[in-house]
């Protein structure tokens, strides 16, 4: 498990650092968080923050039909990845990984670069290429391989185009 503490331990106009922390999972819940069995993994240093106020508590999963778009974009940006990993096997987790490692570079990192919008791209065709072969090996519905899918290959020339996802 990793996850940042709560506050930055140095904070200037210029930059802010943030303990980027781990906990190992096999240990017992009450063990996980005693400082001990703390690991510092890395220090991060840059001047934009973490993202560490979220404006709307999403309902629960019983209601996940009921949820509004913020609420599905905080699931998938934010919350999803250490939720699902407690429940999918690691192949699934994997591609949901994937997928969100791809809309939090459109989101929050797009900046018009030929590189990332190339290496976007590639991960994109990566990530339509794993789905494709999961529906057809049956671990996925057919129903999720839909035209907004094929249209993901196109999100990076749309952001050179109109700019980030927001």
């Amino acid at each position: 498990m990793i996850h940042s503490d709560g506050i930055p331990l140095h904070k200037s106009k210029n930059c802010n650092a943030w303990p980027i922390l781990g906990a190992v999972l096999e240990l017992p819940p009450y063990s996980r968080t005693c400082a001990d069995n703390t690991l510092l993994l890395s220090l991060w240093i840059g001047k934009q923050n973490l993202i560490h106020d979220i404006l709307r508590r999403p309902r629960s999963f019983s209601n996940v039909e009921k949820w509004k778009v913020s609420e599905v974009q905080l699931f998938i940006l934010y919350i999803g990845s250490p939720v699902l990993a407690e429940f999918l096997p690691e192949e699934r987790i994997g591609d949901f990984a994937l997928y969100n490692v791809i809309l939090r570079l459109l989101h929050d990192y797009w900046d018009n670069d030929k590189k990332l919008g190339d290496s976007i791209s590639n991960l994109l065709k990566i990530y339509s290429k794993n789905l494709s072969k999961n529906v057809i090996s049956n671990v996925y519905p057919p129903k999720l391989l839909t035209i907004s899918t094929h249209a993901y290959l196109y999100l990076s020339f749309q952001c050179k185009k109109f700019g980030r996802l927001n």
